[in-house]
């Protein structure tokens, strides 16, 4: 008797146990299910989450690399993320895109996460890119295609070869209402007319009517200086015709790039 007796005590301390268990378990599962986050690629989110995710992009110009003809610039990011997911992203995605014929592609491969509440940064995402990608608007930094824009590429780059003194003279001298692709102030004639768009202008050698103290310095005159005065001209066609001041832009840069193509080709 005294044997049965201590059997059920056994039996229904093991119950008791195994119960306490279970209910440890199940409230250990709903815990975790309740803390894990989900993690989603960033060109799937939604609207309102993809502006809760900020991007800051800074240049630098490479000067391990050959800037005669033409300044290069590798670009860095950081990405912030504000909002509850986990964002991943492939770093071969990333994109300065100038226009359908013009696009730098990221430097970077592999897969990367940022979690929520956190902030991530890329070094030199992007390599020896051009300087006109930089400045002047109409280029955006972009991730996959042009559904996720992330931001503008309109830098501000100082031209290291002027001195202060060329500074000031040009400031006097030009009409800071206008400026051209560069970011530099735009050169009127006495009429008020862009030199560029004047009539010595020539498609086929878009400096030829350009005062001297027009030309930038660092380039003499050549390839910068051509895309600056077809960008200037075509800008100026574009909004005779009616468009917007960055439509303008981005039609002008577009055939300044072509033109430039088409005459390093034939030169």
């Amino acid at each position: 008797m005294r044997k049965k007796v201590t059997a059920i005590f056994i039996a229904l301390f093991l119950l008791v146990v195994a119960g306490c268990s279970a209910k440890n378990t199940t409230e250990k599962k709903s815990s975790n299910d309740k803390t894990k986050v989900e993690s989603m690629y960033y060109d799937s989110l939604s609207s309102k989450d993809k502006k809760s995710m900020k991007f800051k992009f800074t240049e630098a110009q490479d000067e391990t690399q050959d800037n005669t003809a033409d300044p290069v610039f590798v670009v860095s990011m950081k990405v912030t993320n504000n909002t509850k997911k986990n964002i991943k992203f492939d770093r071969s995605k990333f994109l300065v895109f100038v226009s359908e014929q013009t696009k730098f592609k990221s430097a970077k491969t592999g897969v990367f996460t940022v979690k929520t509440g956190k902030s991530t940064t890329i070094h030199q995402l992007f390599e020896n890119v051009a300087e006109q990608a930089l400045v002047g608007g109409g280029s955006q930094f972009i991730y996959l295609n042009n559904d996720n824009k992330l931001a503008d590429a309109n830098f501000t780059i100082k031209d290291k070869t002027a001195s202060k003194s060329d500074d000031s003279e040009s400031s006097a001298q030009s009409d800071t209402s206008a400026s051209q692709p560069d970011g530099r102030p735009s050169y009127k004639d006495a009429d008020g007319n862009h030199t560029a768009t004047g009539s010595y202008y020539d498609d086929n050698n878009p400096t030829a009517g350009w005062d001297e103290s027009n030309l930038d310095p660092a380039h003499d005159g050549k390839r910068l200086d051509r895309i600056i005065a077809w960008t200037e001209h075509y800008k100026q066609v574009g909004l005779d015709q009616g468009m917007s001041d960055e439509d303008a832009q981005s039609y002008a840069m577009d055939i300044a790039q072509q033109k430039e193509n088409a005459y390093e080709q034939n030169n």
